[in-house]
């Protein structure tokens, strides 16, 4: 869970858990007690609610921010104030559509599994891009076959930012 398995490493890597209303609590897998640190990133009004909440000495709770539009950003900021600048992340399509959304994307991994299951989640949300001249371009790596499915990497090629719509944004706003 959020570590690096099937291989031997004598490191594991800190677990960034993105909860801006703390529903993450101590009896989750990702919390409980050990060597592997999990930080867990709320809003200042939610992180005032952590300090009963009974979470092991590896995890730490961080409020930051009311949760708004620039939320993300400033996510980012602190992790690189903690000399974090290489993040591995495995979002939903909301997270995935808001990191893309914020520019703190530069690069996809994506597997793709050869099976069909009929209506599901998209792989994101509204990124507000809306034409296909402001779409984003992936240069993508070779493509690989991992057992019955292919994973496709590259790295993304940012549309103008002018272009890009801000899905939160009022309609009647020019």
């Amino acid at each position: 869970l959020l570590s690096v398995r099937r291989i031997k490493t004598a490191h594991q890597p800190l677990r960034v858990v993105l909860d801006r209303r703390l529903r993450t609590g101590p009896e989750r897998q990702v919390c409980a007690p050990g060597e592997q640190r999990t930080l867990i990133v709320t809003t200042l009004e939610s992180r005032s609610k952590a300090g009963n909440m009974g979470f092991a000495a590896n995890v730490e709770v961080v409020g930051i921010g009311d949760g708004g539009p620039q939320w993300l950003g400033r996510v980012a900021a602190e992790l690189l104030n903690r000399g974090i600048c290489s993040v591995f992340c495995e979002p939903g399509s909301t997270l995935a559509g808001a990191l893309i959304r914020a520019g703190l994307i530069d690069r996809l991994d994506v597997m793709v599994g050869a099976k069909l299951v009929g209506k599901g989640r998209g792989l994101l949300s509204d990124i507000g891009v809306e034409t296909i001249g402001a779409a984003m371009g992936v240069r993508l790596d070779v493509p690989r076959l991992i057992g019955g499915d292919v994973w496709l990497s590259g790295t993304l090629q940012h549309a103008d930012k002018t272009a890009l719509r801000d899905p939160n944004a009022d309609a009647t706003t020019p």
